[in-house]
């Protein structure tokens, strides 16, 4: 009996803890954000915690429309910002995760981060299969998901999806 017993403690402290972190400590770890602006496929202008943050996604490299006044304006630009643009149509609250393999911030100051929805969807992943965009790395990043991004990247080139159809790339 005092071993039921005790496994029944145990049981009940298990539950307790699971409770816990499910409720209290994982909410904390996921870093939501409400997506304000895209600036380019590739690159968002977000409010987080109270603060707007520029993020540039990890493993994507979208068309640019860059320049002081926007006077840059790469092959598919427009095309690639309205399949992000798209991706937040329904829903502007997104999650952002980092990876330790390219760090916190890119050269522009920018957090670099995988976007992803509710229902599991992630930006940089949609982009790439669309040929919204190439993956991009630094010859010393390795991030998480590269040999994803690269073989998401190499189907849609294959397929001749968006940039890869008419653009020089």
């Amino acid at each position: 009996m005092r071993i039921i017993a005790w496994i029944l403690r145990l049981l009940v402290l298990a539950l307790i803890v699971f409770l816990i972190y499910q409720f209290i400590v994982l909410p904390l770890t996921v870093t939501k954000a409400k997506v304000l602006h895209v600036f380019d496929a590739d690159s968002l202008l977000v409010m987080q915690n109270g603060q707007v943050k520029q993020v540039q996604l990890i493993g994507v490299d979208a068309p640019e429309h860059a320049g002081p006044n926007h006077d840059i304006h790469e092959c598919f630009a427009d095309e690639a910002t309205r399949v992000a643009a798209d991706f937040f149509k329904n829903e502007r609250e997104v999650r952002l995760d980092g990876d330790s393999g390219v760090g916190e911030l890119d050269v522009h100051g920018r957090e670099l981060k995988y976007v992803s929805l509710d229902n599991g969807e992630v930006l940089n992943e949609v982009l790439l299969q669309e040929g919204a965009a190439k993956e991009f790395h630094l010859d010393e990043q390795n991030y998480e998901r590269r040999e994803e991004f690269e073989g998401l990247s190499k189907a849609a080139r294959a397929e001749g999806l968006g940039l890869w159809s008419n653009c020089d790339v």
